[in-house]
């Protein structure tokens, strides 16, 4: 493992596990955040509310749909201003496609504009859940 460092991972669906998986067998400490940590249960990772896991990861990986952003993310702001200070947020989203070849914001200059005191990153966009989970993939 890396010291205490643990990375979060937002969003229980295929890419989140997907990604905790990999980061597991890298040897990573991983935990993940649900808006309904009660439901899920048969996993090797810790399953904490959202706001548990963006308090003990300094690093985030967003997989959650970007409609969720402000009520899985913006909403705790409210409440705890200080919730995202120094965090890396590194969002794996798409645009969904009516607003591709819009000149809106990309979902990540969306959440940094949402999250200033964060710094996001885009990644991973481009490979999906299958090919993570992959025996093959690297």
């Amino acid at each position: 493992m890396y010291g205490d460092r643990c990375i979060g991972i937002v969003g229980c669906g295929n890419m989140g596990f997907a990604l905790a998986h990999r980061l597991y067998l890298c040897g990573f400490t991983v935990i993940m955040g649900s808006r309904y940590p009660d439901k899920r249960s048969g996993t090797k990772f810790e399953i904490v509310s959202t706001v548990e896991c963006i308090r003990r990861s300094p690093i985030i990986f967003v997989a959650i749909q970007p409609e969720h952003y402000i009520d899985s993310f913006v909403s705790h702001l409210e409440h705890e201003s200080s919730l995202f200070d120094g965090k890396i947020l590194i969002d794996l989203s798409n645009q969904p496609s009516e607003k591709l070849h819009s000149n809106d914001f990309s979902n990540a200059e969306r959440l940094q504009k949402a999250i200033p005191n964060a710094s996001v990153v885009k990644a991973f966009n481009t490979i999906s859940s299958f090919v993570m989970q992959s025996v093959t993939a690297g």
